[in-house]
């Protein structure tokens, strides 16, 4: 992960907090993945018990959705730049909203639906 960060050419770019924690939570469980694929080759080599190898195989599934959950996590892009023009554009909205709400005076008026 460290090096795709790097590969973005973002310079002094660092993942946050959360971010490593979902790194770091990824890296465990696909230990954990790893661990019981190896168990689920020897209970396929040793005596036949039909459960055992169906649950290691659908918890050793989960582990690597759970390692492609947390990788989703971490952003190797940065956020892209809010357009000023968009910008004050929304502020101008969001001030005219508020100069009518602000004229506004007694309750606001209930809307019914029928």
């Amino acid at each position: 992960m460290n090096a795709a960060l790097a590969a973005t050419g973002a310079p002094g770019a660092e993942f946050t907090e959360l971010e490593t924690e979902s790194i770091d939570a990824a890296v465990e469980a696909a230990d954990r993945a790893e661990q019981l694929r190896e168990v689920f080759a020897a209970e396929l080599a040793g005596p036949a018990r039909p459960t055992t190898p169906a649950r290691l195989s659908a918890e050793a599934r989960h582990c690597e959705r759970q390692v492609l959950d947390l990788v989703a996590r971490v952003q190797l892009e940065p956020e892209p730049v809010k357009s000023p023009r968009h910008q004050r554009a929304a502020r101008a909205r969001w001030d005219r909203r508020n100069k009518a709400n602000e004229a506004r005076v007694g309750p606001r008026p209930v809307s019914v639906v029928q």
